[in-house]
C-alpha cells in the first residue's frame, strides 16, 4: 500500500490525476508470529544446494559468498566500492561508510576465504560488481541483486519467504553467538548499536585484530564453496 500511495503522489505531481489518495490510510495490524515472520538462517543442507551447482552469474554467486563469511547487509555488500577495501594493522577489511546509523558504519575483517576479495584493484569510487543496477530513490544495487538472489533461490525450489538473502547474516549471528562471543563485540561486526557503557565510554570499541578473530570463526563445516581464483 506504501508504493501505491507513493505512485499516486507521484502522478498527482506531474498532473496525471487529482483528488484524495485512494491508497491512503490503510493499515494492518503487524503482529509477530501470526503476519510477520521472521527470517531464518540457512540449513546446512539449504546451504549445499543452493551452491550445486552455483549461480550461472558470477557477480551473484560472490556477493552470497561474501554474505556467508562477512554478515554484510545485502546493500551493503552490492554497493561495495574498491575504496572500501582496505587494509591496516596487516589486517584486510572493508570500510562501511553509507550507512544509517553510527552503529552502521564500521570495519569488517575479509574473512581468509574471501581473500580473493582483498587481492582485487579498481578505481575508488567504481563499484566491485557493476552488474547490478542502482535502484530506487536512494540509488542502490542492493534492490536489483537481491531481485537476482530471489531468482535464483526460487528456480532452486526455494518458496519460504523466511529465507532470503537476509538469511546469511542470520547464520553469521548464529554462529557467534554459538562460539560465545559477547553481543557487545557481535555488534560492532554486525553493525548493531553497542550497549549504553560501552558506547559511550568506549567510543573506538574493539581493536581491529580482535574482529579478526571473531571473523575468523565463521565456518561452515561440511561444506565446500566455489570460491573464485
Amino acid at each position: 500500500m506504501t508504493t501505491l500511495q507513493e505512485a499516486w503522489r507521484w502522478a498527482e505531481e506531474r498532473g496525471r490525476c487529482e483528488g484524495i489518495n485512494p491508497f491512503a490510510g490503510h493499515r494492518r495490524r503487524l503482529k509477530p508470529g501470526v503476519n510477520v515472520q521472521g527470517y531464518l538462517p540457512w540449513e546446512s543442507e539449504d546451504l549445499a544446494k543452493l551452491f550445486a551447482p552455483p549461480p550461472t552469474r558470477q557477480d551473484v554467486m560472490e556477493i552470497m559468498l561474501v554474505g556467508l563469511f562477512t554478515g554484510l547487509r545485502l546493500d551493503e555488500i552490492a554497493s561495495l566500492t574498491y575504496g572500501q577495501i582496505k587494509k591496516a594493522e596487516g589486517v584486510p577489511f572493508i570500510q562501511v561508510a553509507d550507512a544509517k546509523t553510527p552503529a552502521g558504519r564500521r570495519q569488517v575483517p575479509i574473512h581468509a576465504n574471501l581473500s580473493w576479495l582483498s587481492e582485487r584493484e579498481g578505481p575508488a569510487s567504481a563499484r566491485v560488481w557493476l552488474g547490478f543496477n542502482p535502484e530506487g530513490p536512494g540509488k542502490k544495487a542492493g534492490a536489483d541483486a537481491g531481485r537476482e538472489f530471489s531468482r535464483f533461490k526460487a528456480a532452486k525450489g526455494f518458496k519460504d519467504r523466511r529465507l532470503t538473502f537476509h538469511s546469511f547474516r542470520k547464520n553469521v549471528t548464529q554462529i557467534f553467538e554459538r562460539a560465545g562471543i559477547p553481543e557487545n563485540e557481535a555488534a560492532q561486526i554486525l553493525g548493531h548499536e553497542r550497549g549504553f557503557t560501552y558506547s559511550r565510554y568506549s567510543p573506538h570499541g574493539i581493536t581491529l585484530a580482535r574482529k579478526k578473530e571473531i571473523v575468523q570463526l565463521i565456518d561452515y563445516p561440511g561444506l565446500s564453496f566455489p570460491f573464485p581464483d
